[in-house]
């Protein structure tokens, strides 16, 4: 934007990489330092370069289409996470069932006197591996 196209109390936005874009209005125009002192939307006043503002209608599209893209891809991470959470699922019931199997050995033998949890170093691995994938509980471990 040139300094000659800027006006009082013109809406403007600025073209710096923030979303939302900062949008005011221009309080004075300052030719000699080729700059404009905004009001912000937010009440806050600065002085900003001419080459850094473009008029408010644009910055509205910039912010459109910034929402438009972050909706694109929210909605790409939401078939990533359904679709990985879909796998996770048919594993983790698979490993649930063996755990069942093997709590199931536990009972079975010496006519329930035993109990998995008796059996640390066999869980070791099963506990190692969901702490090594990040899983934290406070008693899991007890």
């Amino acid at each position: 934007m040139e300094i000659q196209d800027c006006h009082l109390d013109m809406r403007i936005g600025s073209h710096e990489d923030f979303y939302p874009c900062f949008k005011g209005k221009i309080l004075a125009i300052e030719a000699r330092t080729n700059s404009v002192v905004v009001e912000w939307d937010d009440t806050s006043i600065g002085r900003i370069s001419v080459d850094q503002v473009m008029p408010e209608y644009l910055a509205v599209e910039r912010d459109n289409l910034f929402m438009e893209n972050e909706a694109k891809q929210h909605s790409q991470w939401e078939k990533d996470y359904d679709h990985l959470r879909k796998s996770i699922g048919v594993k983790l019931s698979e490993a649930a069932r063996l755990i069942e199997e093997a709590s199931d050995l536990t009972s079975q033998a010496g006519s329930g006197r035993f109990t998995l949890s008796e059996f640390y170093d066999e869980v070791k691995p099963l506990m190692t591996a969901l702490d090594n994938a990040g899983w934290q509980s406070s008693s899991l471990s007890c």
